[in-house]
């Protein structure tokens, strides 16, 4: 309790700079877990800089955040702009409700005719086949598909590649032939993803 009080006091006492050096030293307290509460709070900050001290190039949030924290900084370094694939542990914490989240959040992007990042259909691209959220995720990714911006296309194309089961969803193999026709990867090094074998 003293050790916990102890650091507690020194974020409290800390300038923006000195909060920076703790929160990305969170990983190398003893007894890091103590600390959950703090990290959640520091995720709260209107600073981007303390934001992305503990999102970016951390492990502490993928080793101690239960599933809702974890989400809620997740769509938070996309609402922000902070570099998606600086987020430790992104694709083992990935979950079906951070898809359906993400996907309603692009939902209002897209409703205001703003863009979202690529980035984001990386963690959509693993649960196209939940049953639950199926039809919305593959819709997401035509519509992806379909916006005359390169960088979604590559990135939604490599969601539709990399998706190791294409035979068990129809639609997502048209897209697939769709998408190799049409050249969306052509001249880029990713027409299909290592880990697909092509039937």
């Amino acid at each position: 309790e003293r050790y916990h009080a102890l650091i507690e006091k020194l974020f409290g006492a800390a300038d923006v700079s000195e909060q920076i050096a703790l929160y990305q030293s969170l990983p190398l307290f003893s007894h890091p877990q103590l600390f959950v509460a703090r990290a959640a709070e520091g995720l709260r900050s209107s600073m981007d800089a303390t934001f992305n001290a503990i999102a970016l190039n951390n492990p502490f949030p993928g080793d101690y955040f239960e599933t809702l924290a974890w989400n809620q900084m997740v769509l938070k370094a996309v609402f922000v702009n902070s570099p998606l694939y600086l987020i430790q542990q992104l694709d083992r914490r990935a979950n079906p409700e951070l898809a359906r989240m993400l996907s309603d959040y692009a939902h209002e992007r897209w409703a205001a005719k703003r863009r979202v990042t690529p980035e984001l259909w990386r963690l959509i691209g693993p649960f196209l086949d939940d049953s639950s959220l199926n039809s919305q995720l593959l819709a997401d990714i035509q519509h992806a598909l379909s916006i005359p911006d390169k960088s979604q296309q590559l990135a939604a194309s490599l969601q539709v590649f990399c998706f190791p089961r294409c035979d068990l969803l129809p639609n997502l193999q048209v897209l697939r032939i769709t998408i190799t026709y049409t050249g969306s990867l052509e001249g880029k090094g990713m027409s299909t993803c290592p880990t697909v074998k092509d039937e």
